[in-house]
């Protein structure tokens, strides 16, 4: 899987079939759709290597592997090179697995159900709040 991972700055032209990934804070690796100034430009060949990257990523940045890498007293921010290295060692582990392209249609499906919980608790929140009103009015 043949891939470059370069540092975004603003008017950078942006190559088909390449994603973005944080780079400073606390959320650094996670993959973003839209660049901005403190991210990095991962350019792949393929949509179908785009994908799998991006769910590597992804992967990557929920179960807070970058965490241990993480530098900066202030702000912290991942290096290009520890990133890069996070992400060969996610594609070697995962080229025996044939399962992962299954895993990008579950964590879709997963991620469309916390969201409708989410807006079912927000709604639970609103009407929990006009109760109370309704108590003191």
């Amino acid at each position: 899987m043949q891939f470059n991972v370069k540092t975004y700055s603003p008017g950078q032209l942006i190559r088909p079939f390449s994603f973005f990934v944080l780079s400073k804070g606390l959320n650094s690796g996670k993959p973003i759709s839209k660049p901005c100034p403190n991210c990095y430009q991962i350019i792949c060949h393929t949509s179908e290597e785009k994908e799998t990257l991006q769910l590597l990523c992804f992967c990557l940045w929920q179960s807070k592997v970058f965490y241990q890498d993480l530098v900066g007293s202030v702000i912290p921010f991942l290096r290009i090179g520890d990133f890069r290295k996070a992400l060969l060692i996610a594609i070697e582990s995962s080229k025996d697995k044939p399962e992962i392209h299954q895993l990008s249609g579950n964590i879709q499906k997963l991620n469309d159900l916390e969201s409708q919980y989410r807006k079912q608790l927000k709604l639970i929140g609103e009407y929990k709040k006009a109760l109370y009103l309704s108590v003191i009015r």
